[in-house]
């Protein structure tokens, strides 16, 4: 952007056309809010192009910003996250339908143990020492 002297005073960069297209675009997007001077309905700048296209602003979908995980990583974590759904998963599932049944009859019968056969809760197997698997 350049002064009536030609000197630069401020950038051009597709960020800051975006934001300078946005205010119109975002003013003819919501008219329906306006009770007064409502932007005109025959107006749509740029032929209803969005803002970062009249910026010509990359859009980044040439190619992805964030480089894939290497094996190294992504195995162990997989795999600790298939430990952890088979060992827990069953138990998270008693426990929340424990906790819909409790919401059911009321809050103050919240702490009852579950009325299930052989079900003890986490709490239970903790401190029996037993695995959640």
């Amino acid at each position: 952007m350049l002064d009536e002297h030609g000197t630069v005073v401020g950038s051009q960069s597709p960020a800051v056309r975006r934001a300078a297209a946005l205010v119109p675009i975002d003013l003819v997007n919501y008219r329906e809010l306006f009770t007064a001077d409502r932007p005109s309905d025959a107006l749509g700048p740029w032929k209803g192009a969005t803002a970062s296209a009249v910026a010509e602003m990359p859009n980044g979908r040439d190619e992805n910003k964030t480089q894939p995980v290497e094996d190294s990583v992504l195995q162990p974590v997989l795999a600790a996250a298939l430990y952890l759904l088979s060992a827990l998963g069953p138990h998270a599932v008693t426990l929340a339908e424990d906790i819909r049944e409790a919401d059911r009859i009321g809050v103050r019968y919240a702490r009852k143990a579950s009325s299930r056969p052989n079900h003890q809760g986490l709490d239970g197997q903790r401190s029996a020492g037993a695995c959640l698997s």
